[in-house]
């Protein structure tokens, strides 16, 4: 992808009807913040505001979303993250992990869960 993280999300502004009180339009963006690298979700959240007016309510959440502490928050939990992937990565050079695990034949109760391929006769 050509990237260290990326962002995936959907926004929507849908009108409720509660039981206890008047309808009113709520908007919401949900957003996931995701390592390119590990594939780990690194920070989730989902702003949502309710208003009168679906023109409103869109317009409160954009005023959040563009508020300075948001791009400053995604900054922050990549550096995080960034730091967190580079000290696993020395870590795992430094132990010797091994990258790819050898899998063995036999039936052993540690292999339940795991098992090689089938293999397709020629």
């Amino acid at each position: 992808m050509d990237c260290d993280f990326y962002f995936v999300g959907e926004a929507q502004t849908l009108r409720r009807s509660p039981a206890n009180k008047s309808a009113y339009y709520e908007s919401y963006a949900t957003i996931f913040l995701v390592s390119a690298r590990t594939g780990r979700l690194i920070l989730w959240e989902r702003p949502s505001v309710e208003r009168n007016t679906p023109e409103e309510a869109e317009k409160a959440l954009l005023l959040i979303l563009s508020t300075a502490e948001t791009p400053q928050r995604y900054v922050s939990a990549m550096r995080l993250a960034q730091d967190n992937e580079r000290a696993e990565r020395i870590t795992a050079v430094e132990n010797g992990a091994q990258i790819i695990e050898v899998m063995s034949d036999d039936d052993s109760e540690t292999n339940q869960d795991v098992r090689a391929p089938r293999r397709i006769a020629a």
